[in-house]
């Protein structure tokens, strides 16, 4: 059993949970750029892995809570690295209710046809995009 810091509350040791390596198993070609958007784009994002939002509820934070899960990461807007399943929370100014998402970035993605955007729901689009500094860029919109 841990506490909401991630120390094991019979030995007090911490659980380490964080620091992926980007050239871990399966190397940087695994990984897929993606850019996160919101529509209207007055919004704060923010996004976890799957599993540390999992790892979160098993040893006692609150997953939902950017302040107490540790794993979440505010969007920026540039391009990140990703690869797997995770959960987004945006935030809309005019709205009390944080919007919270499960996104799937596969691989498989860059065989998408970039003229073709697949909405996967309703309020997401995911769309292939050119940048000036990288093509071939996963682009997510997340729609209020």
């Amino acid at each position: 059993m841990y506490d909401h810091e991630g120390f094991d509350i019979q030995t007090g040791k911490k659980l380490v949970i964080t620091g992926r390596d980007v050239d871990g198993c399966g190397g940087d070609s695994d990984y897929v750029s993606v850019k996160i958007k919101s529509e209207p784009e007055d919004a704060l994002i923010y996004y976890i892995p799957l599993f540390d939002f999992n790892l979160c509820s098993i040893i006692n934070m609150e997953p939902r809570n950017v302040d107490d899960c540790i794993g979440w990461k505010q969007n920026t807007g540039n391009i990140q690295y990703m690869l797997g399943r995770y959960y987004t929370m945006v935030k809309w100014p005019s709205d009390e209710k944080d919007k919270f998402s499960l996104i799937d970035i596969d691989s498989n993605v860059r065989d998408r046809d970039p003229k073709t955007p697949a909405t996967i729901a309703k309020d997401i689009l995911y769309s292939i995009i050119d940048l000036p500094q990288e093509s071939g860029v996963l682009e997510i919109t997340i729609r209020k």
